[in-house]
């Protein structure tokens, strides 16, 4: 292999050479609570699903943003071609320093901000000047008068987070119109990064979007919990729209990314918002009992400020939650950025870790849900002997052999497109009639999967899908309530198919039905081929059942306002 030979000194830009790369923190299996890096509430199931539903055409081809873009614009109420998706927040931010800043150029913002717009402004060649803002009370507000005085000539950016991350403080409407105005006045833009402001009292955009020289930064990685998919996008006037487009690459968010951004901002987040703030509000409280000093915070995290933050991180980290420590920031040192988890459980818990940090309490256990979902369920009577394994987090796999070859075909199909893998063995009473064993492995593999089940712990639990074969279409709806329940009107006419009774079909669904203790409906709309009615019946419940096991909420509790399923 023929050797590379290397210069003797290589020469990178300047602001490149200086410039070092931004570390995640190292995963850590022992923590259960992660709430350091302000991820959103858990993601819904119907965002994962549009990422299932994605074709091979969907990852084969470029993606376009035109469709997400036509939606954000339909919901803020603007024209399409004012709004620019991006690859998360952080590339919304990277392109106006793209667009305003080059050597000689500067961007003015306050300290402390969000790390990556001064690494942006930096890479782009531009000064990075700051001001003072670290709210001790909540009626310490940014210096917005000591700002607009240091706008000069050479300020292209202006650039404010509110709210403020990592102190969760706002700024106001009137304010930010203020030093847009002085902004503009000097022909440069004010930068406002709104990526918490779905917990925030009041939203700003409509008005900022009346100038022309305002770019809104937003985010799906908050409030609609999709930090994964880095999907962001930024609101400009068309021309800056158009600039922005000019700077950066023309394909920045893949494909299933934009089928389930679009599902997302079509739904409603208000529940979830809602949840965050109760907590924001209730772990305010708390600490402000403790003696520990917080910020008005308006995010979706609380900012505390501890006698001995090192130690209350070491201990909650003994106790497995994650919360984001400032070891290097300058006044910030003494203080513990609290992400809210957004779900009772884990709010729950985290109190409870709070209290054993501060030396109030035990340290908590959290009931982790351990190795893969999987159950064997072995059943012996004198009309079968049947022997059944399943894993809900499975490829879809299926090993079968019922002595019945449709009762086979349906099987392979329901493991296939529920993704739960099956394994089933029965040896049955053919030479009465295929009743019985039809009925018994219904029985066996209703039973495997509730083992498989548990508690039912953050799983979907409701899940709907319907399914066509050619004429054929069934709806299925599936809710893993616990209490066995079954509605099941398939339509079929003819006394066999294959070799297993039509009766028998749906008597297979009522008997999985009871023994997964849950509430199947499944109804044939149209059709007229009794065998196409029969396996769109077993693809449409595949595709339900697969999505209501899907764990949505790690370590979450049982989707029930009782508590239990």
């Amino acid at each position: 292999m023929e050797s590379i030979v290397m210069p003797s000194v290589l020469r990178p830009a300047a602001r490149v050479a200086s410039a070092r790369a931004y570390v995640p923190a190292k995963e850590d299996p022992s923590i259960v609570l992660r709430l350091d890096s302000n991820e959103g509430p858990a993601v819904s199931a119907d965002v994962l699903d549009a990422i299932a539903r994605a074709s091979g055409e969907t990852v084969r081809r470029y993606p376009n943003v035109a469709e997400l873009e036509s939606d954000i614009a339909a919901r803020m109420g603007i024209d399409a071609s004012r709004v620019v998706v991006t690859n998360g927040g952080d590339e919304a931010i990277d392109r106006v320093c793209r667009v305003m800043l080059e050597p000689g150029r500067a961007l003015l913002t306050h300290e402390p901000v969000f790390e990556m717009i001064p690494r942006a402004a930096r890479l782009s060649g531009g000064e990075v000047r700051t001001l003072r803002w670290l709210p001790e009370e909540p009626a310490q507000e940014l210096d917005v008068e000591s700002m607009i005085a240091s706008i000069d000539k050479t300020v292209s950016v202006v650039a404010v987070v509110s709210p403020c991350n990592p102190t969760g403080a706002c700024v106001s409407i009137q304010e930010l119109l203020r030093l847009a105005k002085a902004a503009q006045a000097v022909g440069g833009v004010l930068l406002a990064d709104l990526a918490y402001v779905e917990f925030a009292d009041e939203d700003p955009t409509p008005e900022l979007m009346q100038r022309g020289n305002v770019v809104v930064i937003r985010t799906l990685s908050k409030a609609f919990g999709m930090a994964g998919l880095r999907v962001g996008y930024a609101l400009a006037s068309e021309q800056f729209a158009g600039w922005l487009r000019a700077v950066g690459g023309p394909y920045p968010v893949a494909g299933p990314a934009l089928l389930a951004a679009r599902g997302a901002v079509a739904r409603d987040v208000d529940p979830a918002i809602e949840r965050v703030r109760s907590e924001r509000a209730r772990l305010t409280r708390w600490l402000s009992d403790r003696g520990v000093r917080t910020v008005e915070s308006q995010a979706n995290f609380v900012l505390g400020r501890f006698e001995d933050a090192g130690d209350v991180w070491q201990r909650l980290r003994d106790a497995g939650v994650a919360v984001r420590r400032f070891e290097k920031a300058g006044g910030l040192e003494d203080r513990l950025r609290i992400t809210l988890p957004g779900g009772e459980r884990e709010f729950a818990y985290l109190m409870g870790a709070l209290a054993y940090a501060l030396g109030d309490g035990p340290r908590p256990k959290w009931p982790r849900r351990t190795g893969a979902r999987r159950a064997e369920v072995a059943r012996a009577t004198k009309e079968t002997s049947i022997r059944c394994g399943v894993v809900l987090d499975g490829a879809g796999t299926a090993d079968v052999s019922t002595g019945l070859g449709f009762l086979d075909h349906m099987l392979v199909a329901l493991a296939r497109h529920s993704g739960i893998d099956i394994t089933l063995r029965c040896s049955g009473d053919l030479q009465v009639d295929d009743h019985h064993t039809v009925e018994d492995c219904a029985l066996v593999l209703g039973q495997a999967i509730d083992e498989a089940l548990g508690e039912r712990l953050g799983i979907a639990r409701f899940a709907d899908a319907y399914a066509p074969l050619d004429e054929a279409l069934c709806r299925a709806v599936v809710d893993l309530s616990g209490r066995p329940a079954s509605c099941v009107d398939l339509g079929l006419e003819r006394e066999m198919i294959g070799d297993v009774a039509a009766e028998n079909i749906g008597h297979f669904m009522r008997s999985l039905a009871d023994r997964l203790r849950a509430a199947i409906h499944l109804d044939v709309l149209r059709g007229e081929n009794d065998h196409h009615k029969a396996e769109a019946a077993f693809k449409a419940l595949a595709l339900a059942l697969g999505r209501a096991v899907r764990v949505v909420r790690e370590g979450g509790d049982a989707p029930s306002t009782k508590g239990v399923l």
